[in-house]
């Protein structure tokens, strides 16, 4: 019996089973290559940027230390790198390459960068804003004192200082120009501080009357010619025109007065009753003229008194 069989098609996997691994290899191939390009140009790049960054990029740290990179663009080390100091290898903390007596020798008996910012800001190079007047007592004690006892008690060493021994803000910042009356253009600092202790503001101890006759030529004459020749004008006198240093605190309270109701008779730099021009108030003058009448009419009365008798 015959049956009619359709004929089965000729395999076409026989000779070309190889091409679809080869389609394959190729496409993991081509994956492969591009990651081992884009790796390798990361790669450069970080290299390239972390040669750069050894002493030339400082906005690189300034992308994630912005304030400290504005701090350091103000201050005195703004001419240095920031791998000058820092290891830019130590991401995971601050690690100094080079230690602050490097470049500024040992200050204060202090040996390392350590103990150096307790008061410095290491960026700005100058002193840390939240310093405390206490911790400048540390090492000036005599000056902080002085400072406790004076007007500027309420002051912040750092208002005033910048670095040690320096004025960040000058006298004229808070007290203007004084002056003006006895010079051109007034006194400034560091004029000021001829005459004034920086930290009370006072006339300092070594103010020599001679320096004072500079400006106040006919007190300083009235002043050797009276009881208190010998006298500093500063024993009296702590600021202009005024005096700090009473009189009853040396001469004890006459006719049950103290200053100022001193002055109503007496010339204060000679230290002696006033001439002539001194001034007596209208009480001391009505005083005085009812003491005369009163004097005159018992005398008087006292005459009439006597004659009688004697008639």
């Amino acid at each position: 019996m015959l049956t009619d069989e359709i004929p089965e098609p000729p395999s076409t996997t026989s000779g070309h089973s190889w091409i679809k691994p080869l389609i394959a290899g190729l496409v993991i191939l081509a994956f492969a290559a591009t990651y081992a390009l884009l790796e390798t140009d990361s790669t450069e790049d970080e290299l390239d940027s972390y040669d750069d960054f050894f002493g030339t990029r400082n906005d690189d740290c300034g992308s994630c230390h912005f304030s400290i990179n504005q701090t350091l663009a103000g201050g005195k080390h703004s001419i240095w790198d920031c791998t000058i100091c820092h290891d830019p290898a130590e991401t995971s903390q601050l690690v100094l390459i080079k230690d602050c007596t490097e470049c500024h020798g040992s200050k204060h008996d202090y040996s390392n960068a350590t103990e150096c910012v307790n008061c410095h800001d290491p960026h700005a190079t100058g002193f840390q804003h939240d310093i405390s007047n206490q911790l400048c007592q540390d090492c000036h004690t005599n000056e902080t004192a002085e400072l406790d006892m004076g007007p500027h008690d309420w002051q912040d060493c750092t208002n005033c200082h910048g670095n040690h021994s320096e004025l960040s803000n000058s006298c004229a910042t808070c007290h203007g120009v004084k002056h003006a009356d006895l010079t051109p253009g007034g006194f400034q600092y560091p004029e000021c501080l001829q005459c004034h202790e920086p930290m009370n503001t006072s006339f300092r101890h070594d103010v020599s009357n001679d320096q004072c006759q500079d400006c106040h030529s006919s007190e300083f004459w009235r002043l050797q010619e009276g009881g208190h020749i010998g006298e500093n004008c500063t024993d009296c006198h702590t600021h202009h025109e005024e005096i700090t240093i009473a009189c009853d605190e040396c001469h004890g309270q006459y006719h049950g007065y103290s200053y100022p109701k001193c002055l109503e008779c007496h010339e204060p730099m000679k230290g002696t009753p006033g001439p002539g021009e001194s001034d007596l108030s209208q009480e001391a003058i009505a005083f005085a003229v009812i003491a005369i009448v009163a004097a005159i009419a018992i005398s008087s009365l006292l005459i009439i008194h006597m004659r009688r008798k004697e008639d």
